[in-house]
């Protein structure tokens, strides 16, 4: 299991690992397998590269189980503080970022601006038990790719396969767009010079 430097070592109001339900509704393995070809990274195939922002070893385990039990190979770093967060986004270069809101010293708001700044195509989920409705609208309008409440973990696995399908498909048209407007520069320099 991964280590957290976390400095709260007691239980943080998650449920016991044996009282996740791992099983949804919905397969996200199968979502998973939809992911477009592309750089972006292929969960079917590739290890995922977690970034958890977090201060509860106990979620970082029972996170990193949740993933695995759908077949999804990860490997995590773990941070506390934004200096780390920076730092590991240079080092690491995390396919996503799931960020606790509340941390000791700073909020995920802090996170979520430091992510738009350093890595801005890479997806942050805010994953957290304590925020009301108006702090999540507020962070999915600063740029966070969702918000998962630690009460429904179960959402966890979908919630990221999507993030990483949307980042991956933005990333296909800006490449898409990129190469229809070097033809259109193309075939208008022919025209000119013609």
């Amino acid at each position: 299991e991964p280590a957290c430097p976390g400095r709260r070592r007691a239980q943080v109001g998650l449920p016991p690992a044996d009282a996740v339900d791992m099983d949804t509704t919905a397969s996200p393995t199968a979502a998973l397998n939809a992911l477009p070809a592309s750089d972006d990274v292929d969960l079917t195939r590739d290890t995922l590269r977690i970034l958890f922002v977090e201060d509860a070893p106990e979620f970082v385990a029972l996170a990193t189980r949740l993933f695995r039990s759908e077949g999804i190979t990860s490997e995590q770093r773990c941070v506390e503080t934004l200096p780390e967060f920076a730092a590991a986004v240079q080092e690491f270069k995390p396919h996503v970022i799931l960020s606790d809101f509340l941390l000791p010293d700073a909020t995920g708001t802090a996170f979520l601006d430091a992510a738009r700044v350093q890595c801005p195509h890479t997806p942050v989920l805010i994953v957290s038990g304590g925020i009301g409705e108006d702090v999540a609208v507020d962070l999915l309008k600063r740029g966070a790719a969702d918000y998962v409440s630690k009460t429904r973990l179960t959402t966890l696995v979908p919630r990221t396969a999507r993030a990483l399908r949307e980042v991956a498909a933005a990333r296909s048209q800006a490449a898409l767009a990129a190469r229809l407007h070097e033809r259109e520069e193309f075939f208008r320099s022919l025209i000119e010079a013609s």
